[in-house]
């Protein structure tokens, strides 16, 4: 079944605004069903042309929430790859530090062994 929406077009043939009933200065358009959740989410990018409804060729593939599920676990990947690194670099102090040390102890060892 199909949805009958109304709708204002910029110059270009772009909706600028649309409307689930009807009111004035809007013409009265029909959605495909299969196009009704992509118009819903992206309404500008689909433009009138003949009078018909065109669909872009060009929408995401993602909706908005699942592309900000992917960002927000790859910033959690990112957060934990540094927390990783920090550690890593304090093992790397604190090792260089006793390596310092035993360089110490070695040279006065073998200056009192001398």
């Amino acid at each position: 079944m199909n949805q009958t929406i109304y709708v204002i077009i910029d110059e270009q043939g772009f909706i600028s605004d649309f409307k689930l009933t009807a009111a004035d200065g809007y013409t009265a358009v029909t959605v495909p069903l299969a196009w009704v959740s992509d118009f819903m989410k992206y309404p500008t990018k689909f433009s009138i042309i003949d009078g018909a409804l065109k669909a872009p060729g060009n929408l995401p593939t993602l909706s908005i929430d699942e592309l900000k599920q992917k960002l927000d676990k790859a910033n959690d990947t990112i957060g934990t790859q540094q927390g990783t690194i920090t550690q890593l670099q304090q093992a790397i102090g604190t090792l260089t530090g006793q390596l310092a040390l035993m360089s110490v102890d070695q040279s006065t060892t073998v200056k009192d062994g001398e």
